[in-house]
């Protein structure tokens, strides 16, 4: 269903920031308060197992043959690993990374601190293997976002190698088994290699998921991985100590499909460019390019923007930069001004394809802000309602920065409003998480935030996890009483007021004078009450 809206989406007139709408300019911003951060005492790995890629649809690069994972635990005076009461591994969720966790690990490693040490694991799935990360990673080490660019669009090599372009489906015919029986041994693997015992795994482990990442979760609470169901140590409710939901509920898909059904999209997915990678028509170039613009936003965040001014996208990407950006396509033709006519800094530009009030789609929205420094127009809503904004006509020649979260609206005066206080644009209360935290958390490290080949599988495969033929297709979720067996936890946006979806992962921390983050605290009390022991990882 969310696929079918989203292709309907791209394929409708959207509205333009134009003439003739109300234009809004924001009120000057606030004074930020006080930082109050945790200490950031959490070393941060990547690690790797060898686990050879399945070869039914074609051979996978050999970069695939390994399990890769972040592994964030604390530091320690000869930096060896220390026992941990707790090991909490982070299941990403659609188009998600292992990078994306990469705020919220840090703070509870440190929250945790050495009353009650903590390690994190965040996953990536094999399709990240896919992923040229050359370019994002000699930006990052050399702090210029430029090097990213060049790399990507301008043809300049690193180390000898120029970029070879984005794969298309038609080159990826093996990520058609690329899914949920292969992310559930990649999971128990990692278990298996690092903490051999069952009995220290029953004990310390938690498994936690994102978005669509408490689903898995779920499924591998009800996981039976010796294909013999009447035994039970090996299964997944046996093997873990809880399970954790951010932004996702702690169970299982309805099963929507019947057999033939499943056969049928199973014969889609190995035929030649059948949506194996079903980003939902989100291209591998917008993921890579939003994490180029949080290069720019945190390397140099007031500078002006320039990026859609000197590159060629291609038209798939295009689109999506206008959906994306409320430059829609219009019935007669085009819409104008582009988005490069725009005067904007780095930050701005980022907030634009990330923030609640810009941003059309829900699963991307993340509450950081909102633009200063020139008017806005409310952009109408497809669904109904006058929920989002765009920055105004670019002809009158203002230039746009970014109100960081904590400078929307104070205390006294918690409604973020326009040049005249009539027109309300954002609340205190709906902005939680920190502009450079979050661009940080996009491009920092070996393993990023945004998945650039999601693999079309998954979500397949997740569909029959409680049908009854799943044990055909080796979808091995014998014991799915065993969910309910365990504590669970979720912490939900809807149920907590102002967050969106990726604020579960990156609500500020440091700032308890404007708001508490409302997950790390009660999370880390979740892990206090049922960890029943401590465990040493080499």
């Amino acid at each position: 269903m969310i696929k079918i809206m989203l292709h309907l989406l791209l394929c409708v007139p959207l509205l333009c920031a134009c003439k003739g709408r109300q234009e809004l300019t924001p009120e000057a911003p606030a004074a930020p308060p006080p930082r109050t951060a945790l200490p950031q005492n959490a070393v941060v790995e990547e690690e790797l197992i060898y686990s050879p890629a399945p070869s039914g649809n074609g051979q996978a690069p050999e970069e695939c043959d390994y399990i890769h994972y972040l592994r964030y635990r604390p530091a320690s005076d000869n930096d060896t690993p220390v026992p941990v009461k707790a090991v909490v591994i982070m299941i990403p969720g659609y188009i998600g990374g292992a990078g994306s966790f990469t705020y919220l690990a840090r703070q509870l490693v440190a929250l945790g601190g050495d009353a009650f040490p903590v390690e994190v694991w965040a996953l990536d799935r094999r399709s990240n293997c896919l992923e040229d990360q050359a370019g994002m990673q000699e930006a990052e080490s050399s702090e210029d976002p430029q090097a990213a660019l060049d790399y990507y669009y301008n043809g300049v090599s690193i180390d000898g190698s120029t970029f070879g372009g984005f794969f298309t489906e038609a080159d990826t015919p093996y990520l058609s088994e690329f899914g949920l029986q292969l992310f559930m041994q990649d999971i128990h693997a990692i278990l298996e290699a690092k903490i051999p015992d069952p009995a220290d795994r029953k004990k310390t482990v938690f498994i936690a998921g994102h978005s669509m990442g408490a689903s898995i979760a779920a499924a591998y609470a009800a996981w039976d991985f010796d294909n013999d169901s009447a035994t039970l140590d090996d299964a997944g409710f046996n093997n873990c100590a809880g399970l954790i939901g951010l932004e996702g509920q702690i169970a299982v898909w309805s099963s929507a499909t019947n057999e033939k059904r499943y056969q049928k999209r199973l014969s889609e997915l190995r035929a030649p460019a059948q949506g194996r990678s079903a980003g939902f028509s989100i291209t591998p170039e917008a993921m890579a390019l939003i994490e180029i613009l949080a290069l720019y936003a945190g390397f140099a965040p007031h500078d002006e923007s320039t990026i859609f001014r000197g590159i060629a996208v291609s038209p798939a990407t295009e689109r999506l930069i206008k959906f994306f950006t409320t430059y829609g396509l219009h019935s007669a033709g085009p819409c104008a001004p582009a988005l490069g006519d725009f005067h904007l800094s780095n930050e701005a530009m980022l907030g634009l394809f990330s923030d609640d009030n810009f941003q059309p789609i829900s699963i991307g929205r993340v509450s950081l802000g909102f633009l200063a420094g020139g008017p806005v127009v409310r952009r109408k809503s497809l669904f109904g309602g006058e929920g989002l904004f765009a920055p105004a006509d670019a002809g009158n020649g203002a230039f746009f920065t970014w109100a960081n979260f904590d400078t929307t609206g104070t205390a006294d005066d918690p409604s973020y409003t326009d040049m005249t206080g009539e027109a309300v644009l954002t609340t205190a209360e709906t902005e939680v998480t920190d502009m450079q935290d979050y661009a940080r958390a996009v491009f920092e490290g070996p393993l990023n935030f945004y998945e650039w080949y999601f693999p079309g599988r998954l979500p397949v495969d997740l569909g029959i996890v409680s049908a009854p033929f799943r044990a055909r297709y080796g979808i091995r979720s014998d014991h799915l009483a065993g969910i309910d067996a365990l504590p669970k936890i979720e912490f939900l946006a809807e149920n907590i007021s102002g967050y969106d979806h990726i604020d579960v992962l990156c609500a500020a921390a440091d700032r308890p004078g404007r708001r508490e983050n409302e997950v790390l605290a009660p999370l880390l009390d979740f892990l206090k009450v049922y960890s029943a022991g401590t465990v040493l990882i080499p």
